[in-house]
């Protein structure tokens, strides 16, 4: 199988995708449609990740997301959960219990969409690596423990410089991260981030500020806003509030301030250098329409003004002859390009927002100006454009500036991240983080082996170290490990170290592990089973069933019933001979409830857990072959 590379990003994906293809034969799978755009845009070959979502798999999670939501939403009615927020009296704790579980139709769908999508495409490819801009959204933190729990590292290109509480996660979970530079480095280290996960790179969008624009460049960029590019361009890129500050909550307005007060400062050198030209950028996650900022400009006495609504970061500091700001990545790129930078942080709830949590972004000693009052703004631009003094300071501080910010502006940090990308797709192994381990699950499986077996071949996220469970105890053994059946030869015993599927698909995983066994071999292999999913079996008849029991989060998809189980087995020429009864307990770590005689048979459990079940090829078995 071709090995291939989940990209879970938008911003950035296209540089990045270019740069991997450039140095590795990967395909390359696009997490988010939003960046197929910009891979098609640049030629990149690539997969949509929701290609192999199909009906019957969409019917199969709306079903089991619903009965989970059922089974979520009573728990919130229960007495102690609502006893653990007694500030909210029950008219309003029925308005926020309502609010979660409509906000959990969508979320619970989608993650379960995504952890079951990823577990098909680690299937169908030799999935090495997964790539995202952060680890903290549920979507991308869904991505990261997934890829975990199937055997693949996942490396996170922070999406930019932490400052405020913007960005501000002191929990990172990917395996490694691509960081900007030393500071930030150190402030995932004082919150408790492995300094050995963390890589100092640079930012790989960043590296075309290591080379002045082409000729002509600034003028075809004007061209599109219709500014005469020989004549001073003063440009405001607007920043937002993060609802992740408290400062912002408490402060909603705190960026309209600032506009206005960057606005008004405009009109007033607007009518001191008529030549001047003003613009004003706005936030790509802004999903107001234009026309307020034109109406605002109008107001402050702004005749002209032009609105940037799309042009790149890269063109926006081409035309840019002083950028204003508050506090912004932007910022740390105009300082690259060696643009003047003036930040506006004009009154006391702008400041709160910028010195939570991780503080402000531009220190003293950075190339920039500050206007800490709305009277300040436009002598700072003033003094940015025609001050000479004010222009040597600049670049005089402008390399203690990058050095802090970027590490480097030597245009090397996407060949930085490639070649970390390229050693954890190498060896995938010795970079993702153990998943949880489960010692009795794996000293179980080891002990369903039966004694005869010689040449036994173990698959699944487990293999490891069920073969090291086994080979502790038996000196008489060829073990081999794999990521899946489908490789040839014949063993005496295959051992599925991983859930099997709820899906149809594990009749494919059954008949592969079929033609692996010598005859009368012998098939160990892990299910998930529990009393929840016998209770729904029994309810079927009456179009009424209780909801299920959680699933993990790599099967994600359901549970088999006992008699189910039977079933499937039987369809794909096996018998069950015993079964192993094991749960994991509240706290998270596996309890060993029960241990049944292999020869007992199938149980009806009275707990929820998992089942190991041992199960002997019948000779001459009927096989369903799926026709």
């Amino acid at each position: 199988m071709k090995r291939a590379v989940l990209l879970g990003m938008i911003r950035g994906a296209g540089h990045l995708a270019e740069a991997l293809l450039d140095r590795a034969d990967v395909e390359l799978i696009a997490f988010y449609n939003e960046a197929a755009p910009l891979l098609e845009e640049r030629g990149v070959p690539f997969r949509r990740f929701d290609e192999l979502l199909s009906d019957a798999l969409t019917e199969q999670v709306l079903a089991d997301a619903s009965r989970r939501i059922v089974r979520m939403g009573d728990g919130l009615r229960d007495a102690a959960v609502e006893a653990a927020w007694p500030q909210y009296d029950a008219t309003t704790w029925e308005e926020l219990r309502r609010t979660i579980v409509e906000r959990l139709r969508t979320d619970l769908f989608e993650e379960i969409v995504c952890l079951e999508l990823l577990r098909r495409w680690a299937r169908e490819m030799d999935l090495r690596l997964v790539v995202t801009p952060h680890d903290m959204c549920r979507d991308t933190k869904t991505l990261v423990f997934g890829a975990r729990r199937l055997g693949v590292p996942s490396l996170h290109v922070i999406h930019g410089v932490p400052w405020g509480a913007a960005n501000i996660h002191d929990a990172l979970f990917a395996d490694r991260m691509a960081v900007y530079n030393e500071h930030v480095k150190d402030l995932y280290a004082s919150f408790g981030v492995p300094r050995e996960r963390m890589v100092v790179t640079g930012n790989p969008e960043w590296d075309v500020h290591a080379r002045p624009p082409t000729a002509g460049y600034r003028e075809m960029a004007c061209s599109g806003l219709g500014i005469d590019p020989t004549y001073p361009i003063v440009v405001y890129a607007l920043s937002f509030s993060h609802y992740h500050s408290k400062s912002a909550v408490s402060h909603p307005d705190v960026v309209r301030h600032a506009t206005q007060a960057v606005v008004s400062a405009f009109s007033a050198l607007a009518q001191k250098h008529d030549d001047w030209q003003f613009v004003l950028r706005r936030h790509p996650g802004d999903p107001r329409p234009p026309e307020y900022l034109e109406s605002m400009a109008k107001s402050a006495g702004l005749e002209r003004v032009w609105i940037d609504n799309g042009l790149s970061a890269v063109a926006c500091l081409a035309i840019a002859d002083v950028l204003v700001c508050v506090e912004s990545n932007l910022g740390i790129e105009a300082i690259l390009a060696g643009k003047p930078v003036v930040t506006c942080l004009v009154d006391e709830a702008a400041r709160a927002v910028a010195n939570e949590g991780f503080g402000r972004l531009f220190g003293a000693d950075d190339a920039v100006l500050l206007a800490g009052r709305p009277e300040e703004i436009a002598p700072a631009v003033e003094a940015a454009l025609l001050d000479a003094g004010t222009r040597r300071r600049f670049l005089e501080r402008r390399v203690g500036s990058i050095r802090r910010l970027n590490h480097a502006n030597d245009g090397k940090a996407t060949a930085r991240v490639c070649a970390l990308a390229l050693e954890m797709i190498e060896h995938g192994a010795a970079y993702v983080a153990a998943a949880n381990r489960y010692p009795e699950f794996e000293l179980a499986l080891a002990a369903c082996v039966p004694s005869g077996a010689r040449r036994i071949l173990i698959v699944g996220r487990g293999a490891d170290y069920v073969g090291q469970a086994i080979a502790s105890s038996r000196s008489d053994v060829e073990i081999e490990t794999r990521r899946s059946i489908a490789h040839g030869g014949r063993f005496d015993a295959v051992v599925v170290a991983a859930p099997l599927p709820h899906t149809e698909e594990v009749y494919d995983a059954l008949r592969a592990a079929r033609g692996a066994l010598e005859s009368r071999g012998v098939l160990v292999a892990a299910c998930r089973h529990g009393a929840g999913s016998d209770a729904l079996d029994a309810f079927e008849a009456r179009k009424w069933a209780p909801a299920r029991p959680g699933a993990d989060a790599a099967d994600s998809v359901g549970e088999y019933t006992g008699k189910g189980l039977e079933d499937v087995l039987s369809r794909t020429g096996f018998r069950c001979v015993g079964l192993l009864e094991l749960t994991q307990g509240l706290d998270g770590g596996p309890l060993l409830r029960a241990v049944a005689n292999p020869e007992d048979g199938l149980s009806r459990p009275d707990v929820e857990g998992w089942a190991f079940c041992a199960v002997v090829e019948e000779a001459g078995g009927r096989v369903d072959d799926g026709t």
